[in-house]
């Protein structure tokens, strides 16, 4: 199992895809190389949502931003619209997926 590539749904609906690397001592996993999806309101999403045309349709004020996370250690990029929702990912080194 170490060094495969392991898909985790977490709780709030977020997928991590990441190479297994080990699990701690309270069983989480830490996964390497992760990029996490997410589906977001395009409502609450802070930028051009585009239509399959690739045409904007929307324009909204600001992202949404979390407790603790910085723009220069997460990339996160626009994926795909559909509907109301967009799918946002972003890479990250290192990930601790509670267990």
């Amino acid at each position: 199992l170490l060094g495969c590539t392991v898909q985790c749904t977490l709780d709030d609906g977020r997928v991590a895809t990441g190479r297994f690397v080990c699990l701690d001592r309270l069983r989480n996993l830490i996964l390497c190389d992760v990029l996490e999806v997410r589906k977001v309101p395009s409502a609450a999403y802070g930028s051009y949502v585009t239509s399959k045309g690739g045409r904007p349709r929307t324009k909204v004020s600001s992202p949404p931003s979390a407790a603790g996370e910085t723009g220069s250690a997460n990339e996160e990029e626009e994926v795909k619209s559909e509907d109301d929702y967009v799918y946002s990912a972003r890479k990250l080194s290192q990930a601790m997926v509670p267990g």
